[in-house]
């Protein structure tokens, strides 16, 4: 059951991420230079930390299940 929360709640921040994504591509041509470049780098932050995150979580479910063989 945890591991279904678990996976819910990382599909869930994927998908806020790509909104996010699909904004700043859409409001482009409208924001100032500066604030693109923050939200870029920002995205770019989250972006790892999520890809890390994902595969610390991935990686101690793995081991998790090796223990139980």
């Amino acid at each position: 059951m945890f591991a279904l929360l678990k996976k819910t709640f990382i599909i869930i921040l994927h998908l806020i991420y790509l909104a996010w994504i699909l904004y700043i591509l859409y409001e482009a041509g409208t924001l100032p230079t500066e604030q693109l470049l923050y939200h870029f780098l920002a995205m770019a932050i989250y972006g790892g930390v999520l890809i890390r995150g994902t595969a610390f979580t991935v990686k101690k479910d793995y081991q998790k299940s090796l223990k139980r063989r």
